[in-house]
């Protein structure tokens, strides 16, 4: 078993030290890989104590045998330590080598050794007799041996058997190289061991210095071949390295760019191009410089360079590079800018900063006279543009001046105009002869021939001003077509001209437009199409139609057209017909007149309303037209019935004083329909026929003067006039009487107006009126005395009336209960809306919360409360906020003072047995 175990024991240390040298070869290679340091610690341990291992098991006396293991003892330690760090690390990740397996064979092997020491003759070294160890006296290595050893022994020796064979294999099969030459001189070991082994135990050669040194002198000759091999390549890469740092000392040297290292803030080297870019001629008096140290003090952005450069070096330190803009200072004191680039790089285990910059002083001062240049550019055009609009200004004034004049005149000349016009109708209607009759008609055409230019001018002079505004109101289509029919026919039919009008039956009855521009720009195309069919051999016809054309949700486009069998229109001059004083033939005003503004005014009108003209002739036959879109009326439906035999229409926007109106137009018996502002009001007054309109002057959406305007333009074109008549917060020094009358209302009450006031008024200008008498006598008898509803009696000593509802609306507690009930829910809004609208400075806002909240304070009763807000409106209006600010702190006084008041009235014992009913 011996001559087996012991070539076995060598080749397994040869192997083990081929494994030393390569492991120790490669870690030095890698210094960062520390695993090939632990390798070569195992297989070095492995490589000794593996024969001495043997020595122990062949020893012929025990004083060699206790030798042999104590020399191998400490590798067997210095193994085991490696082992066992090698898998706490390694195991993880990979499968250990097989020389890992091996080691702990001989682990195995040495442990068995030391706990079993197989017959050793201890009495000669410790006085222990043979007969009383537990085997006896003597000892047979196979009988001794264990049979775990056994078996470990004989796995092991075949395991290194195929890994030589192995070898074999892949130095005949591949390219030989170093390692597989190793493996087959360490097979070539093996036999050579084995052999050894044999003659050893047939004692033909002493075992220890042929087989322990000889293992010992194979080391040593393929540590030699590692080596060369290691020295080898050492030397060539140290070769390599010198190249490449001759190669990048060259291209440091001989840049064109200046180059330099930094460290620590400071130049550590540097080439000549930047010691010549610098001014230095000696490289020794630029080195340990900072980058302040050739910079001006101050950069361009005014920080000092000292602090912007160490900026620069921290970011490139963080980032890794930086580049950036740099003023440099040479050494006579010129300074130049660059584009400095900072790259961080590892310089002898240390961090350094490499610089290189490019000179971009002709680049800067390229941008300088470009910027220079632009500037002398914007100072141009500024100067340009002041000019224009210096020109522009000068020829909007002169425009202006000349819109005015056309005004003025136009104004001057209608003035005398109309008195003609005026004074020839009542000449027509007196005796006159033929002759006399027909002459007075040749002035009155003549006369209104020129009213009709003065218009068209005025018109024009507005339109060119941007003076001229169109009307936004509710109206009825059909009507308003048949009655620009009805009055054109009468000229039609002078002219001996077929006029007929096609009305869509799709088209919505009533729209929200501006009627009397769209009828305007009627008249001017059918005035031009009967002036243009007239006269000709064959019967003269114009036809006028108006069609849907599509509608989308609230919105209707309608097309106009008026077409007539006339002269026509050449293509030539179509496009110029609806340009200022263009018409289709210069004869054409001499043979018809005109001045040709009417079609200016019509494609300016139809512009104002969205829309767009069109046309389209041959030369005996011309349609002209347009297309706009107008609003429909949703406010109302045809279809209902429940403003039938009502005579009364109430416009109020204030929710208390509609309660007021509709409670006391009860009293008297009749019925009322309420709307909440001017636009409601006109549509109501469009599709019903009422007697009155009651309006309140401040309004949303359109105020009592608008509506007012917009109910007298419509009656203008009927012989209907319906009585309107103001409700206004306003004294009668805010507006006389008159004025109330030249804005289209024929009379005013002054809110709140008392029960006998509007039962005056109705009668006096409805009197055909039955009103009820529910009310008192007395309150009759002391308005017929003149006496003043209580807010007019001392006000500016009497902050609360409880009996102002009496007045309004009678002496009923119940009806008094739930006036002031609806007076707290709703006015809680009006204190908090004025402080918002003060501190956003909305005058305008503070004018319509005052002025409302006005009316419904006096109704109730709170009559100081009333005039402070009449107070806190005429401030608004004359703008003084200091003042609106102290009227408003007023306000919030008097209306804590006046809920009080309220809350204790309402819960009083005779309010509580008093129920207001529902409004």
């Amino acid at each position: 078993m011996i001559e087996v175990l012991t070539p076995t024991a060598y080749i397994i240390s040869g192997i083990s030290g081929l494994a030393f040298v390569n492991h120790l070869q490669v870690g030095l290679r890698n210094p960062k890989q520390s695993k090939h340091f632990l390798f070569a610690a195992m297989c070095l341990a492995a490589t000794v104590f593996a024969p001495t291992n043997i020595r122990v098991l062949s020893a012929e006396s025990a004083l060699q045998s206790v030798q042999a293991f104590k020399l191998s003892y400490p590798f067997f330690a210095l193994f085991l330590i490696c082992m066992l760090w090698f898998i706490a690390v390694y195991t993880q990740k990979r499968v250990l080598p097989l020389q890992v397996g091996i080691s702990v064979f001989y682990v195995l092997s040495l442990v068995v050794n030391y706990l079993h020491p197989y017959g050793l003759q201890f009495d000669e070294l410790s006085g222990i007799k043979k007969n009383e160890l537990p085997w006896g006296e003597t000892y047979s290595i196979t009988e001794g041996l264990p049979s775990v050893w056994f078996r470990l022994t004989v796995l092991t020796f075949l395991i290194q058997v195929g890994y030589m064979f192995y070898a074999m294999l892949s130095f005949i099969n591949r390219q030989p190289n170093r390692q597989n030459l190793s493996m087959l001189l360490a097979l070539v070991f093996f036999v050579v061991a084995t052999i050894e082994g044999v003659l050893a135990r047939a004692q033909v050669i002493h075992f220890l210095p042929m087989g322990y040194f000889g293992v010992l002198g194979f080391i040593f000759v393929m540590s030699l071949i590692l080596n060369k091999e290691y020295s080898d390549q050492r030397q060539a890469a140290e070769i390599a390295l010198k190249d490449r740092e001759a190669w990048f000392r060259n291209l440091f040297e001989f840049s064109s760019d200046p180059v330099g290292i930094l460290k620590d803030h400071r130049f550590i080297d540097c080439n000549q191009s930047m010691l010549k870019a610098l001014g230095y001629d000696d490289k020794a008096a630029f080195l340990n410089a900072h980058p302040a140290d050739i910079s001006p003090i101050y950069q361009p952005d005014g920080e000092t360079s000292l602090a912007k450069s160490q900026q620069a070096l921290q970011k490139t330190l963080t980032r890794g590079s930086y580049r950036f803009e740099w003023v440099h200072r040479r050494v006579d004191g010129a300074d130049f800018w660059v584009e400095i680039t900072l790259t961080l790089l590892i310089l002898k285990g240390e961090s350094a900063i490499h610089c290189t910059w490019r000179d971009i002083s002709k680049r800067k001062q390229t941008e300088q006279e470009l910027s220079e240049y632009r500037g002398q550019l914007e100072t141009l055009v500024i100067n340009r543009t002041r000019e224009l609009v210096e020109a522009k200004e000068t020829a909007e004034a002169a425009n202006r001046a000349k819109s005015a004049f056309l005004a003025v005149m136009s104004h001057e000349i209608r003035t005398p105009l109309n008195g003609v016009i005026g004074m020839l109708e009542v000449l027509l209607h007196t005796g006159l002869n033929p002759d006399q009759l027909r002459m007075a008609l040749v002035i009155m055409d003549s006369a209104q021939t020129q009213l009709t230019f003065l218009n068209d001018i005025l018109d024009f002079s507005k339109i060119e001003a941007g003076k001229m505004h169109l009307i936004s109101e509710p109206f009825q289509l059909e009507a308003s077509l048949d009655n620009v029919h009805e009055l054109m026919e009468k000229a039609a039919d002078a002219k001996h001209v077929a006029l007929t009008l096609f009305f869509d039956p799709k088209l919505p009855r009533i729209v929200v437009g501006d009627r009397l521009r769209l009828r305007q720009i009627l008249i001017n195309l059918i005035h031009n199409a009967i002036k243009f069919c007239s006269g000709l051999a064959h019967q003269g016809h114009v036809s006028i139609r108006a069609e849907l054309m599509h509608q989308q949700q609230e919105q209707v486009w309608v097309r106009f057209t008026v077409d007539d069998n006339g002269i026509g229109i050449s293509e030539s001059v179509q496009s110029r017909l609806f340009q200022q004083f263009e018409q289709a033939d210069i004869s054409t005003s001499n043979i018809y007149g005109g001045t040709g503004l009417g079609l200016v005014i019509t494609h300016s009108l139809t512009e104002l309303m969205n829309g767009s003209v069109h046309q389209s002739s041959a030369l005996s036959s011309h349609m002209a037209g347009f297309d706009i879109g107008e609003t429909v009326n949703g406010y109302f439906d045809d279809s209902q019935d429940c403003y039938k035999e009502r005579l009364i229409l109430v416009a109020e926007d204030n929710e208390v004083n509609q309660a007021v109106i509709r409670e006391q137009f009860k009293l008297l018996g009749l019925s009322a329909d309420i709307v909440k502002d001017g636009s409601e009001a006109l549509a109501a007054w469009l599709a019903h026929d009422y007697a009155m309109v009651l309006t309140d002057i401040d309004m949303p959406n359109m105020d009592g003067y608008q509506l007012a305007e917009a109910i007298r333009q419509h009656e203008a074109l009927t012989d209907r006039h319906t009585l309107i008549i103001a409700l206004t917060a306003m004294t009668l020094k805010d507006e006389k009487a008159d004025n109330f009358k030249a804005k289209g209302l024929d009379d005013y009450l002054i809110k709140p107006a008392s029960l006998p006031q509007l039962k005056l008024a109705l009668e006096k200008w409805l009197p055909q009126l039955a009103i009820d008498h529910v009310f008192h006598q007395q309150d009759v008898a002391r308005e017929h005395s003149k006496e003043q509803p209580p807010h007019s009696q001392a006000v500016s000593i009497k902050d609360w009336d409880a009996d102002a509802l009496k007045w309004v609306v009678g002496d009923d507690p119940a009806m008094h209960r739930m006036f002031l009930e609806l007076f707290l829910s709703t006015a809680e809004q009006y204190p908090v809306s004025m402080q918002a609208a003060l501190l956003q400075a909305d005058t305008q806002m503070l004018i319509s919360l005052a002025h409302s909240f006005k009316s419904s304070a006096r109704s109730v009763g709170a009559i100081r409360l009333g005039d402070l807000c009449e107070s806190l409106e005429m401030a608004a209006k004359s703008a003084e906020l200091d003042s609106c600010t102290a009227v408003v702190a007023e306000i919030l006084f008097a209306f804590d003072a006046v809920k009080h008041i309220i809350k204790q009235t309402l819960t009083s014992p005779e309010a509580k047995g008093n129920r207001c009913a529902k409004i």
